[in-house]
């Protein structure tokens, strides 16, 4: 038996393994690659056919607390290109949408936030706000 991880032309692991020796080659499907040996998704990528510990995010937040009247922000330095979500904890409210660098957040609503970037390859940015 032979274990295998199935990884997309980006390095996203797909799925992974075990099948006979006779059936490796018979894995991917089209657009896919295989690669010998079992790398989860959550900790790894494929970078030219090498398994990669994703990297932590360099994201930053200025603060943890605002006050919820639309003018106090949050700035969020140092985002990947990727996607922003917030979602408020109590209500289910959520915005999202493209971040890349700096940014700021602010709400009107008061609430806990769970603040979300996803970014490929780097592992998932999260943090928990509280608009006072």
């Amino acid at each position: 038996m032979k274990h295998f991880t199935i990884y997309n032309s980006d390095g996203n692991i797909k799925r992974s393994g075990w099948c006979s020796e006779d059936d490796y080659a018979f894995q991917p499907q089209v657009g896919e690659f295989i690669l010998e040996g079992n790398f989860s998704p959550l900790d790894y990528y494929i970078l030219n056919d090498l398994p990669e510990l994703r990297p932590a995010q360099p994201t930053t937040l200025n603060k943890l607390t605002l006050t919820a009247d639309g003018i106090d922000t949050i700035t969020i330095s140092n985002a990947p290109n990727g996607i922003f979500t917030a979602t408020n904890t109590t209500t289910h409210e959520t915005v999202s949408g493209a971040i890349n660098g700096t940014d700021t957040f602010s709400t009107t609503i008061q609430g806990t936030y769970k603040i979300k970037i996803e970014s490929w390859p780097f592992l998932g940015f999260e943090a928990t706000i509280n608009g006072i």
